[in-house]
């Protein structure tokens, strides 16, 4: 691959990484709520609607700033498609095909993201 071309993957996969480094937060508060939720909705003398309602709002508020930030990642990705010429954005495929470090490290970090996702998916 050619130098250029390798610098500005690893750069574009750099900004991938630190999107979803924000979105991972997100949804670690996510879960927080997740879990509160919960509390609420099991407590079997009295669901505390005003409480509930907060934190469906918070997790509203949540979700908007996760697509927000997805739009962003969704740019990125095509970015790297028209680098590399590629249809569809494959983080295990870019990692097969590139030498880039940050591929590695944004494979590590969508591994993270999916476990905060699954354990919020457990919960709900």
């Amino acid at each position: 691959m050619v130098g250029v071309l390798k610098e500005k993957i690893e750069l574009v996969l750099i900004d991938i990484s630190a999107e979803y480094k924000k979105q991972i937060s997100l949804y670690r508060r996510m879960l927080k709520f997740s879990q509160q939720q919960e509390e609420i909705v099991n407590d079997a003398d009295c669901i505390n609607t005003d409480s509930l309602l907060k934190i469906l709002n918070k997790r509203q508020v949540i979700i908007e700033k996760i697509e927000s930030s997805n739009k962003n990642v969704n740019v990125m990705k095509n970015e790297i498609c028209s680098i590399l010429k590629i249809k569809e954005f494959n983080i295990n495929r870019i990692c097969d095909s590139t030498d880039c470090f940050a591929a590695g490290e944004l494979h590590k970090i969508l591994k993270e993201l999916a476990d905060v996702i699954c354990a919020i998916k457990d919960l709900d």
